[in-house]
């Protein structure tokens, strides 16, 4: 996300994202060429921001800098419904949201799709989880393109969630073994127990292995293949995959080893075995007490919003009267006319449903807490869905104190999340 402090030109606006979309290699630079001018120019933004978006979930930096970025990008996404836009890509986003009335829900809703992305492990536990998903990913980019092709949003609307669906189921079917070796599977543990497949559990076969090998992992090989296909993008700005040019056995290797004594092996591992489980007892205890610490403390500052936010109607009243009273330089006021416009301002900031989701959301945690089964997963989806609706609070509440808490929650939000993948 790059910021800048002055307003561009038209032309530098246009000519920045006619650049990032054509830079990205997709064909959908020139199909879009057939638009008018001003349709191609919102989806190229359109297209830009997807993309951008998409990079951040996919890149190589550490998943607190992804959520960061994807989090001042929400940010940005404010800004821009507001004209203050901070960047070029938001800048070049404004004419678009506002000519074609783009819902800023479909930003949010892509931004929620790419959180789910980021992370080491991802498992889908259901049909109706899998559903959400393709509609975050997905239809939301089918609603603001169909917003730009003027269909009626109801029409629009139907078309994204069925295409958009289809595209997404497309895109998973084809790349389960790639997304699978990322630690991602999109088929829902539902549908995988439902064929006999466990999820939970990881399979290695060794039955291809001779006696006396082991399979080894090249290193040096996979960094120049890496870094071959980094020059190829930054040269030719054409993206490629691993998979793309590879397979396991270019990377992976049988090597002969010699075991002379089977028994004195067994008791090796059995040994080791035993204080790798009694060391992930004593973890499994602090990291308990850790996440209920830090449930607990996001909790109270819940509480000191509730109570932050009922003084609100009272203080705005009295600002406004204060203030409109100063500027007609009069003693009376039409109070029915103020009680309106504060109830209209109290409505538009009012995080109750926010909080009352967040406190169910924490509820769930803490009995999944007590499951004596693996729950990593389901703790994992659980942090996206409060962190959701923290980041709403945030955006909705205009109070200091509320934004001063919710700072404080995002912390340890962060620091359950990075608690979270220790048991995943």
């Amino acid at each position: 996300m790059i910021e800048n402090n002055k307003i561009y030109n038209a032309h530098s606006v246009d000519q920045f994202i006619k650049s990032r979309v054509k830079r990205s290699g997709s064909s959908f630079f020139w199909a879009m060429r057939l638009m008018s001018p001003q349709k191609r120019n919102a989806i190229y933004s359109v297209y830009a921001f997807c993309r951008e978006v998409d990079d951040i979930a996919d890149g190589n930096a550490k998943e607190f800098q992804k959520r960061n970025k994807l989090s001042n990008w929400r940010i940005e996404i404010e800004s821009i419904y507001q004209a203050k836009p901070n960047t070029l890509l938001g800048q070049s986003l404004m004419p678009a949201v506002n000519s074609y009335k783009l819902v800023k829900q479909d930003f949010m809703d892509l931004l929620d799709g790419m959180e789910m992305d980021i992370g080491n492990s991802l498992h889908i536990p259901d049909l109706p989880e899998l559903w959400i998903y393709c509609d975050r990913v997905a239809c939301s980019v089918g609603r603001l393109s169909n917003s730009i092709f003027e269909l009626d949003r109801e029409t629009g609307n139907k078309l994204a969630k069925s295409l958009g669906t289809a595209l997404q189921l497309t895109n998973i079917l084809r790349d389960v073994h790639e997304d699978y070796t990322k630690g991602h599977i999109y088929l829902p543990n539902s549908l995988l127990i439902e064929h006999g497949i466990n999820p939970n559990k990881i399979n290695i076969d060794i039955d291809k292995l001779k006696d006396g090998q082991i399979l080894t992992f090249n290193r040096d090989r996979f960094d120049k293949i890496q870094n071959i296909l980094k020059e190829i993008h930054i040269e030719y700005g054409q993206k490629l995959n691993l998979s793309d040019i590879i397979s396991t056995h270019d990377i992976l290797s049988f090597v002969d080893v010699d075991i002379e004594d089977d028994e004195i092996l067994q008791k090796a591992v059995d040994a080791a075995i035993n204080q790798l489980n009694k060391m992930r007892s004593n973890e499994g205890k602090q990291i308990h007490k850790d996440l209920m610490d830090r449930i607990r403390a996001i909790k109270k500052d819940l509480q000191s919003i509730i109570r932050s936010s009922k003084k609100f109607p009272q203080k705005k009243s009295k600002e406004l009267n204060d203030k409109i009273t100063s500027i007609i330089d009069q003693d009376k006021i039409d109070q029915n006319r103020l009680m309106q416009e504060i109830a209209y301002l109290i409505e538009r900031s009012d995080i109750t449903e926010e909080i009352v989701r967040t406190n169910i959301h924490l509820d769930n945690f803490i009995e999944y807490l007590k499951y004596d089964e693996p729950v990593g997963k389901r703790l994992n989806f659980l942090i996206q869905e409060i962190n959701r609706e923290v980041n709403t609070i945030g955006s909705k509440s205009p109070i200091h104190d509320v934004t001063s808490k919710i700072v404080e929650i995002k912390n340890e939000i962060e620091k359950i999340r990075e608690q979270v993948q220790n048991i995943l």
